[in-house]
């Protein structure tokens, strides 16, 4: 009797791990989809010479360049002044609630 209720519960974890695979293997097949049409959008354009590989590089550059610079100067003008901690019991500032 124990046997077999022992072999059920094996068969019945097997076909959720069955499961559990296929699920993982269809996950798997998406994001290799989603990597492989990245690749191939670039691709399509046709053969790059040179010139053109050059002229994609330098506007990808000043991209990142525009983008960094807009960053750094973003966080200088939000951060403004360091300002120390203070107690949320009494306001001054060196030390917290705990040690007030």
């Amino acid at each position: 009797m124990q046997i077999a209720t022992g072999n059920n519960t094996i068969a019945y974890q097997l076909t959720l791990v069955e499961d559990r695979l296929k699920s993982l293997k269809k996950a798997n097949q998406a994001l290799l989809k989603r990597q492989r049409a990245k690749r191939t959008r670039i691709q399509e354009g046709g053969t790059c010479t040179g010139d053109i590989a050059e002229v994609l590089i330098a506007e990808k550059e000043a991209k990142r360049l525009k983008r960094r610079k807009t960053l750094l100067e973003g966080n200088n003008a939000e951060a403004g002044l360091a300002t120390q901690q203070r107690c949320s019991n009494c306001g001054k500032t060196g030390y917290n609630v705990r040690t007030c």
